[in-house]
C-alpha cells in the first residue's frame, strides 16, 4: 500500500501509516503543512514504530522553532526525522 497525502491531507496519510505501519510500503507527503505542527504532539515511540516498517532518512538533526509549536528541545524531533521530510528538506 502506497499512501499519498496533499497539503493537510498528508497529516491524514501519516495518521493511517503510523496506526497500520505493518499495510504501507510507501508514504508520500506532498506540500505537507508547512512547520512541524501538530507533528511535535507525536510521540517518539509511534515515529520508531512507523521507522521500523519504512527506509529510514538521514536525520538533519535541526532545531526547528515557531509561534504555533512546542520548543523543539520538548519533542521527538530526531525520531521524526528519520521517516518524515520537512518542507525545507525539499528546497
Amino acid at each position: 500500500l502506497v499512501l499519498l497525502g496533499r497539503s493537510i491531507g498528508s497529516l491524514c496519510a501519516l495518521g493511517t501509516a503510523v496506526q497500520h505501519p505493518e499495510h504501507v510500503s510507501a508514504l508520500v507527503l506532498d506540500s505537507p503543512v508547512s512547520c512541524h505542527w501538530p507533528y511535535e504532539q507525536v510521540s517518539g515511540t509511534l515515529w520508531r514504530g512507523l521507522a521500523q516498517h519504512l527506509p529510514p532518512l538521514k536525520a538533519a538533526r535541526r532545531q526547528l522553532s515557531c509561534n504555533c509549536c512546542l520548543s523543539a528541545s520538548a519533542t521527538p524531533q530526531g525520531d521524526r526525522e528519520l521517516v518524515c521530510l520537512d518542507p525545507v528538506d525539499l528546497a
